[in-house]
């Protein structure tokens, strides 16, 4: 007999393939944030994003490219500009929006001190 509080059905996605501007929400906060464990709810296995300065062609690449979160950013909000679709490929244009709450180091050599100041990127 099966254990009522053992859960034995999989999580459900957080989003539906069929809203699109929800999808390209969630992932686009899930990748901002480094929240690797909301990737697989959101994309298949065989996932291809580009952006300037990622590009990924799998599900297992993508949480190699943002398995750490960006502690320096709090209080995200992300604002989708536009999303075109063109069969199974979206392109968006994004803002977001966060505190800067502790440094962040860009490469090697700019160390950005915290502001508590609201960002836009």
């Amino acid at each position: 007999m099966a254990d009522p509080d053992v859960a034995t059905t999989p999580p459900k996605p957080i989003v539906t393939p069929h809203d699109p501007p929800t999808v390209v929400r969630a992932a686009v906060e899930a990748l901002a944030l480094g929240d690797g464990s909301r990737l697989q709810r959101i994309f298949a296995d065989d996932v291809q994003f580009r952006s300037p300065h990622v590009t990924v062609r799998s599900l297992a690449e993508l949480r190699y490219a943002v398995c750490f979160p960006e502690p320096a950013l709090d209080d995200l909000e992300v604002t989708l500009s536009s999303v075109v679709m063109h069969g199974s490929n979206v392109a968006v244009e994004w803002l977001v929006e966060a505190t800067l709450v502790s440094p962040v180091l860009f490469g090697d050599n700019l160390l950005i001190e915290p502001t508590n100041d609201r960002l836009r990127l």
